[in-house]
């Protein structure tokens, strides 16, 4: 059974309705990801999960439930939504920012030692 390509958005609130919409437009697949079962990019999306952004396991065994094949995940205007984007980019080795990037990105001090060098 071929597997639904899907395009993953890591969190879907306000601030990523645009990309869900736009993403929509391109005729492409969408999974929403959010802890709000409320969030109002969920209504947009073709596939949702509605968990703890933190339950890794459980979402990607979720996917995997849903017979889902991920393109790409990406999360936007969200730090929440990050680590559990770079960790959907590295389990299904997509393209986009890993884990070890977003770690990086998120944490100042990090960054500034990394500059420093």
């Amino acid at each position: 059974m071929n597997k639904t390509k899907i395009i993953i958005f890591v969190t879907a609130g306000l601030w990523q309705l645009p990309g869900i919409k736009e993403a929509k437009k391109l005729g492409l697949k969408i999974l929403g990801i959010d802890h709000d079962k409320n969030a109002i990019g969920l209504k947009h999306c073709d596939f949702k999960i509605v968990n703890d952004l933190d339950k890794h396991k459980l979402i990607i065994n979720e996917i995997d439930n849903l017979n889902l094949q991920p393109l790409g995940s990406l999360s936007y205007c969200s730090e929440a939504g990050m680590k559990l984007s770079s960790i959907l980019i590295d389990h299904y080795n997509l393209f986009g920012l890993k884990k070890k990037i977003t770690k990086l990105l998120k944490n100042k001090n990090l960054q500034r030692k990394k500059l420093a060098n």
